[in-house]
């Protein structure tokens, strides 16, 4: 139940849960591997209404995988390119049947988007940092008005300033890398299973394949 509205949310699609399961940094409070307990605190370390809670991925897996191998291999998928970079990630592994009985073997992968303190709390999402010039020194913030640099009330020199990410988690190349990742993951398993099958993360255009995708 979330404590930010009194409502309580239920996964859409749980009767086709296969393994649910939440990974942790190791600097995390250990109450965060209870679902509810991350998921409030998550929520309420926000203070915008238009904040964006987490992040979602969602891919599928190949059907000839045993849920067994499936959940190691995810499991070390997960480790590897969220948790040890400092993410809470709350994952799932399903297996839905449409109605002529094929299987989709899929995972929907839940992450945090703060980082953590090595405390445990949450930090920020942006940092203010210096401005620098060719030689490696801050940039004077200019009164337009004098032409002599700005000071503070307390007549402090000020200086050029500029927002930047605390992490590169939103980064295009990142979402890239996990992407290649998974599907270099999945093909060096299926290549120890003798299944002869190619998983690409690239998509037509980037391959120069002139072909629209099919769902």
């Amino acid at each position: 139940m979330s404590e930010h509205d009194g409502q309580t949310y239920r996964p859409k699609y749980h009767e086709d849960l296969v393994h649910s399961e939440i990974m942790l940094p190791p600097n995390v409070p250990k109450e965060y591997a209870d679902r509810a307990t991350l998921w409030n605190a998550v929520e309420l370390s926000e203070k915008g209404q238009k904040s964006q809670l987490a992040r979602m991925l969602k891919t599928l897996l190949p059907n000839e995988w045993s849920y067994e191998l499936a959940e190691k291999v995810v499991r070390d998928y997960v480790q590897r390119n969220f948790v040890e970079k400092g993410m809470c990630a709350d994952w799932a592994i399903h297996d839905s049947e449409n109605d002529k009985g094929q299987h989709n073997l899929h995972i929907h992968v839940l992450l945090t988007m703060r980082p953590l303190t090595e405390n445990g709390e949450w930090g920020a999402k942006t940092k203010k940092v210096y401005v620098l010039d060719e030689n490696g020194e801050r940039v004077p913030l200019i009164d337009k008005k004098t032409g002599q640099q700005k000071v503070d009330k307390r007549n402090r020199k000020q200086w050029k300033c500029q927002t930047v990410e605390s992490t590169d988690w939103n980064s295009r190349e990142n979402a890239k890398m996990w992407h290649k990742d998974l599907a270099d993951t999945i093909n060096a398993t299926n290549e120890q299973l003798g299944i002869a099958v190619h998983w690409e993360h690239r998509s037509f255009k980037e391959q120069g394949i002139d072909r629209e995708p099919t769902a």
